[in-house]
């Protein structure tokens, strides 16, 4: 998996297909990104979105069986 939102769900979060128009709602969300050198596309961290499902769990030692 990607470390950037894929374009399906760029457009799924701003509901825009439109660049011009992702980039302003992703300025109104408050969700920060980053341009693309070649194509000025926005890249959108993954990282922003990890929920307590997504998120790598650690081991719980104090509840470890003797």
């Amino acid at each position: 998996m990607s470390e950037w939102l894929l374009p399906t769900e760029l457009v799924d979060l701003t509901g825009y297909k439109q660049k011009r128009k992702q980039l302003k709602a992703l300025v109104e969300l408050n969700i920060p990104f980053r341009l693309r050198p070649k194509d000025r596309f926005p890249l959108v961290h993954r990282s922003h979105f990890a929920t307590e499902k997504t998120r790598r769990q650690e081991p719980n030692f104090s509840q470890a069986r003797a």
